[in-house]
């Protein structure tokens, strides 16, 4: 990216005194320039492929990967295309450092997370930026919960926002500590295990059986649920919801097709079925996810 001057977003836009905290997701286009921030951010590639602008790096980025963007960090993202049919979706988690360790200064085990903590410029340092892998979902998963704790308003808001971010020093100091599983899976389990994991990926909607997956790994049906378990971080049913969710969410946006058509198109026959699991996994309707996106 050629040399240009670098705009700065200011904290005011998104924090009170109350709450270090914001979490947002949002569809990056070629209109916002290299920029930094007044707060330190983690940011996770939800859906689509695209370049990822670091200050002088480049790189390309896909689902699930993360990046930890410490104070004043310049960059910006770049989908693939300028297609509406292919976002490129980004989850930020975003806060003020010294806010938030003034307020969790006495939470319990604050003291085992003194990597993490250095990283996102709570404790004193010059850290630089760092990217990973949310294999696990792990980062994920405290992405929607807190868009969905904004989103709902509910009472303790505040105090799932502070649980959260507990939950992202956690699973970043491990990475920091180099321990965490998500990172060197594939070395230390089966293969006939990640191969079925790719296979669900590149096509979450077609039709399968517990017992064939097991038969493709070359395990009984019970050591397949396990394996597979340690080895996605969740149970093989919620593994593929997940996916068939994300993508009905993307036909949802990108096209006209009808509730039904969709819930076929991601695997369930009963609409019903569809429409319960959609709003378990969204908290919306599929015509309101629709109407809303």
């Amino acid at each position: 990216m050629a040399q240009q001057s670098v705009a700065v977003t200011p904290a005011h836009l998104f924090f009170d005194d109350n709450r270090p905290y914001y979490v947002n997701r949002v569809s990056e286009s070629f209109e916002l320039q290299l920029h930094r921030h007044e707060f330190t951010e983690i940011c996770l590639v939800m859906e689509g492929t695209g370049v990822h602008y670091v200050g002088e790096h480049s790189m390309d980025v896909q689902a699930g990967d993360v990046f930890v963007l410490p104070l004043g960090t310049p960059h910006v993202f770049r989908p693939r295309s300028t297609s509406s049919r292919f976002p490129l979706l980004i989850g930020n988690f975003i806060l003020v450092p010294g806010q938030a360790e003034a307020a969790l200064s006495s939470f319990p085990g604050l003291d085992e997370l003194q990597s993490a903590r250095r990283a996102l410029n709570l404790l004193p340092g010059s850290p630089e930026w760092f990217r990973l892998k949310d294999d696990r979902g792990v980062v994920r998963r405290i992405m929607e919960e807190g868009l969905e704790v904004l989103r709902d308003q509910r009472p303790g808001g505040t105090a799932r926002l502070h649980a959260l971010f507990i939950l992202l020093l956690a699973e970043l100091e491990e990475h920091c500590r180099g321990t965490t599983k998500s990172y060197c899976r594939e070395s230390g389990s089966r293969p006939g295990i990640e191969a079925v994991i790719r296979k669900l990926r590149s096509d979450p909607c077609i039709p399968f059986r517990a017992e064939e997956l097991a038969g493709e790994a070359g395990l009984s049906v019970r050591h397949f649920h396990r394996l597979f378990a340690e080895a996605a971080g969740k149970p093989l049913s919620r593994f593929v919801q997940e996916l068939r969710i994300r993508e009905a969410c993307r036909l949802l946006r990108s096209t006209s097709m009808g509730v039904e058509r969709v819930a076929e198109a991601c695997g369930y026959q009963d609409r019903s079925f569809f429409s319960v699991l959609f709003r378990r996994h969204t908290g919306l309707t599929p015509r309101e996810y629709r109407v809303q996106r």
